[in-house]
């Protein structure tokens, strides 16, 4: 229903991006992908794909995602991100208890779990 599956820090760095509201349904978003592939739309498809490439490529001692600093500095990847649990950042919890991260326009939650 809302981008899951991708991974909650991956979904939250590609619509902060691309501006989109993280409440949106998928199929809204997707809904009438123009052949031409030249829209904001079609945007999220070539962003799902770069982000990932992007956390990939990621140099440093640990590995990318690494919270708990359990392989080493995550240093590299905190500094990656943009939006995923950095301060100033809205997030909710949705009906299944994902954290989701965005633009405060979207809304100003702020959950208590998560250190920001």
């Amino acid at each position: 229903r809302y981008f899951s599956s991708i991974g909650n820090y991956l979904r939250a760095e590609i619509l902060y991006r691309l501006d989109i509201n993280p409440y949106l349904s998928a199929r809204s978003v997707l809904e009438g992908l123009p052949a031409d592939c030249d829209s904001k739309q079609s945007d999220i498809l070539r962003m799902c794909h770069e982000v990932c490439w992007e956390v990939i490529g990621l140099k440093g001692s640990g590995k990318p995602y690494d919270p708990d600093q359990i392989y080493g500095d995550s240093g590299v990847f905190e500094g990656w991100l943009q939006c995923y649990m950095k301060p100033g950042m809205g997030n909710t919890i949705d009906d299944k208890g994902r954290t989701m991260w965005h633009r405060t326009k979207y809304g100003k939650g702020k959950v208590s779990r998560h250190k920001v």
